[in-house]
């Protein structure tokens, strides 16, 4: 069982990097199941890591990135809807860098 399934919320300079990083590697053109995966190798948190691997593990299944954002229970519905829209628009990048912007000023 993975240690971040008491489903407590990423905070927001983990939802930063999250999106941070992810928008640099998609618009890089790595995919997102590869982009999970290098981020785990990154990661220094160990709830994180498990966090990153379930989400490629779920892509992995063929779920959508939104999807297996939301079964892992950890990330605020604000950040599901927008990548939920920018999957439906085809502008996963950009959501991704502006979120990221936001979780900055969050934080």
């Amino acid at each position: 069982m993975l240690g971040y399934q008491r489903k407590k919320k990423l905070k927001s300079v983990q939802l930063y990097e999250f999106c941070m990083h992810t928008g640099a590697m998609l618009g890089a053109g790595v995919p997102l199941v590869k982009a999970m995966g290098i981020l785990q190798e990154g990661a220094m948190n160990r709830r994180v890591c498990g966090i990153y691997k379930d989400l490629e593990r779920r892509m992995q299944t063929g779920k959508s990135f939104s999807l297996a954002l939301e079964e892992t229970g950890v990330f605020p519905e604000l950040l599901l809807n927008m990548f939920r829209a920018a999957e439906a628009d085809g502008r996963m990048e950009e959501t991704a860098k502006r979120m990221a912007v936001y979780y900055r000023k969050e934080h």
